[in-house]
């Protein structure tokens, strides 16, 4: 903004019940924005689901968890009751190379099913048929004594009765989950199935069984450090796309890749052009490619997440989707949990957290917000201020900051150039990289503080804010400038002029920063766009503090004798005055903010007036009360 001196840098398993939760579904979202509602046509944004929540044994905080799938998910994915741990049964008594329905532990495939069929939810996800892990204990035990037959044996009649169960009633399955080395070209040894021999026949064969059960199945294989591409033929990424290619050439019926996409925090846009090449060369096959399994972690010792730390997440979920998503190959992206509540992460990365886009109140974090942006197919790059389009206005932090309350100037809310801030330039003054996309001259003070400077007159910038109460409300600025004359400022409530120019006095230094504190701002209840204008001058912003004036919405500071009133606040159509006087006459003026007289009339004793102000345009008036003895009160109050 202007230059001046460098600155400091949620349940059973019954249909019946199932349904219910239709009727309880929680407010999670961010001003009702609705994450399946903004896939594009045809494709699905999906979540894992903790079996836990399937059958009551958890459901704190009283079924958030379950009523948020239910509203921002059109797919599910068990996290791990469809893994052969759960759904085999733990014994080897039966014959297990003719596995039978009486082997499988059905509920836990009827849990799934059930909720996404009474809710409405499209794609159901199975995940995983094969993996060397989470296999029954009984299985890594016998099987190291089995032949390469009896593995066959085994894992085809596995497939077959489990698939069979489940056909027309879960559109995708995993076939093969991670069957390459940790993080390098090969296959992984020291497996349960390791008798086998030629691996890729076992899985060439795996296939065949699956899709010869349901042809109509989406079959994927799926894995994890195989998203970007990566051309050393030693590398996973180039063994994957070797087996693939093969797989595809021979007939093998592997209609998907899978990309589980665990990430770190940071995410720019040369790691998401690997992933994007990698996903391309899948689609080039003729396979469908999806992200499976996203998460995105902040890894910082287990320190809560810093705002930087939260945008650039943001910004990460946002690139990752918006590339996907944009692929007429890619159908879904499956975030691997919502909610830091029950995220595996801190678990098994250490110092590793707050992956998911929820924090562990069920509260949507920036993340939401860039999730949300990416399926709308908005990059980074065009999110308001680098050059490309503006989006749709919406608060930074996912929801509205509450009045009373401090809104930090640098966190104004998203939406872009003309939509939530107005700066007179393009440059990124302050040197930051906190929304640097915007280049609003965010600086980073020695102090810690993210501060905006070089304000210059006719920039603005918006807040949507949520009021608590309607009332009369003190803001305290705290603002610097080592200039003369500081600046001016005022604020508006959705247009409309609430404070009048608001004076910022020099503070003999750019980091020195002081309180201005104006009284008697009207605020209304609900919802608003709260937006900082700079008049004149040349200041520096840190935060702005709202609070309730002490003198509360009646009283205005008048003697208790006088007993004045002034109701509702805010008005609408009447305005009510009464104002005792003891035997004394006095008047009573209501002026608008251009200092126009829209009513006068005198007052005597206790006779009641009332303002029909129908008529009147909605906004920021002034009620002036003259006495008989010459003295006078003004007050604001708002017309809604």
């Amino acid at each position: 903004m202007n230059s001046h001196s460098q600155i400091n840098q949620c349940i059973k398993n019954n249909a019946c019940i199932f349904s219910f939760i239709l009727i309880l579904i929680s407010s999670c979202s961010i001003n009702g924005q609705v994450l399946k509602d903004e896939v594009p046509a045809g494709k699905y944004i999906g979540t894992i689901v903790n079996g836990n929540f399937f059958n009551g044994s958890n459901t704190t905080p009283s079924g958030t968890y379950q009523t948020t799938i239910v509203e921002q998910f059109n797919s599910i994915v068990a996290e791990n009751d469809h893994k052969m741990e759960n759904l085999l049964k733990g014994s080897a008594a039966n014959n297990p190379f003719n596995i039978t329905l009486a082997d499988i532990n059905t509920d836990k495939l009827d849990r799934m099913i059930n909720f996404a069929d009474a809710n409405d939810i499209n794609v159901k996800r199975g995940h995983a048929l094969m993996w060397y892990s989470q296999a029954p204990q009984w299985l890594r035990d016998d099987a190291t004594g089995w032949t390469k037959q009896q593995i066959f044996d085994f894992a085809e009649s596995y497939i077959t009765t489990v698939m069979t169960y489940t056909k027309g009633k879960i559109d995708e399955w995993d076939v093969f989950n991670e069957i390459i080395n940790e993080n390098s070209a090969g296959f992984r040894s020291g497996t349960w199935y390791a008798n086998v021999g030629n691996i890729q026949d076992f899985i060439d064969h795996c296939f065949i069984v699956a899709k010869s059960v349901d042809p109509d199945v989406v079959l994927f294989y799926n894995d994890y450090s195989i998203e970007t591409f990566n051309t050393d033929p030693n590398s996973k990424n180039a063994f994957m796309r070797t087996m693939i290619q093969g797989m595809v050439e021979r007939g093998v019926p592997i209609d998907a890749l899978g990309l589980q996409s665990h990430f770190e925090n940071g995410i720019g846009d040369s790691f998401t052009d690997q992933v994007s090449q990698t996903m391309d060369f899948a689609i080039d096959l003729g396979l469908i490619c999806n992200i499976t399994e996203l998460d995105i972690r902040i890894c910082n010792n287990g320190q809560p997440a810093s705002e930087e730390e939260l945008q650039a997440q943001k910004d990460s979920y946002q690139r990752i989707a918006a590339m996907a998503l944009a692929k007429d190959g890619c159908t879904g992206l499956t975030l691997w949990g919502f909610t830091d509540a029950s995220s595996w992460i801190p678990g098994f990365f250490d110092g590793c957290g707050s992956a998911l886009i929820y924090d562990n109140n069920y509260q949507p974090k920036p993340s939401f917000t860039g999730l949300l942006n990416g399926l709308q197919g908005i990059t980074v790059e065009d999110n308001g201020g680098c050059g490309g389009a503006t989006v749709a206005q919406a608060p930074f932090n996912g929801t509205p900051t509450t009045i009373p309350g401090i809104i930090e100037f640098e966190n104004y809310d998203i939406g872009g150039e003309g939509v939530a801030y107005q700066d007179d330039d393009t440059l990124n003054n302050g040197g930051s990289t906190y929304r640097d996309c915007d280049a609003t001259d965010i600086v980073l003070e020695e102090s810690g503080a993210l501060i905006i400077g070089w304000l210059s007159p006719e920039e603005w910038l918006e807040y949507t804010i949520n009021v608590s109460d309607s009332g009369s409300y003190d803001f305290t600025f705290s603002t610097a400038a080592d200039t003369g004359f500081g600046g001016e400022g005022s604020l508006e409530l959705d247009g409309v002029d609430i404070s009048g120019l608001i004076n910022f006095a020099s503070t003999g230094g750019w980091s020195n920063f002081q309180d201005t504190i104006v009284t008697e701002i009207p605020l209304t209840e609900g919802e608003h766009i709260l937006r900082f204008n700079v008049e004149l001058g040349s200041f520096n912003v840190d935060k702005m503090t709202a609070s309730i004036n002490t003198l509360g919405t009646n009283d205005y500071g008048f003697d208790a004798a006088e007993n004045f009133k002034a109701y509702p606040i805010p008005f609408n159509k009447e305005l009510n005055i009464g104002f005792k006087t003891i035997g004394e006459t006095s008047s009573i003026t209501l002026i608008d903010i251009h200092g126009r007289k829209v009513f006068s009339q005198k007052y005597t004793n206790e006779d009641a007036i009332t303002i029909h102000a129908g008529n009147l345009s909605s906004g920021m008036y002034f009620l002036q009360i003259n006495r008989k003895d010459n003295s006078s009160k003004m007050i604001k109050i708002m017309k809604q």
